[in-house]
């Protein structure tokens, strides 16, 4: 099940980078980690990741392949994903709820469609 047209939240970002700058996914991302980290997700329900995995696959938002969450860094991969800049700013602010640590982002979109996400502390 798809809940959006997520594509054209994609195309829209990518006009706005477009015609304001570069930055622009830059302040999507701290946007999606903003909302992420005001209370709209448990710290302990974030944290599983069977959990992140069926909620992702329920809302059409890709396949969460790899979540890994240490004290001081996450890496997380997602197949078949969309919504990069908003998907990168949600998993560093679980991030910061889970660690209780401020977090710094950087992602990656492979050409097959595969999303790599870092963050650490």
């Amino acid at each position: 099940m798809a809940l959006g047209a997520f594509g054209i939240y994609d195309a829209l970002i990518e006009d706005l980078k477009q015609e304001l700058g570069r930055h622009i996914p830059r302040l999507v991302a701290e946007s999606a980690r903003r909302c992420a980290t005001g209370g709209r997700f448990e710290a302990d329900l974030v944290s599983r990741e069977g959990i992140v995995r069926r909620q992702m696959a329920l809302q059409g938002l890709g396949n969460l392949r790899r979540y890994v969450v240490q004290k001081d860094h996450m890496l997380v991969k997602i197949e078949n994903a969309c919504l990069h800049p908003i998907m990168a700013g949600t998993f560093q602010g679980f991030f910061e709820l889970i660690s209780g640590r401020r977090g710094e982002v950087e992602w990656d979109c492979a050409p097959d469609g595969d999303l790599s996400i870092t963050v650490w502390a």
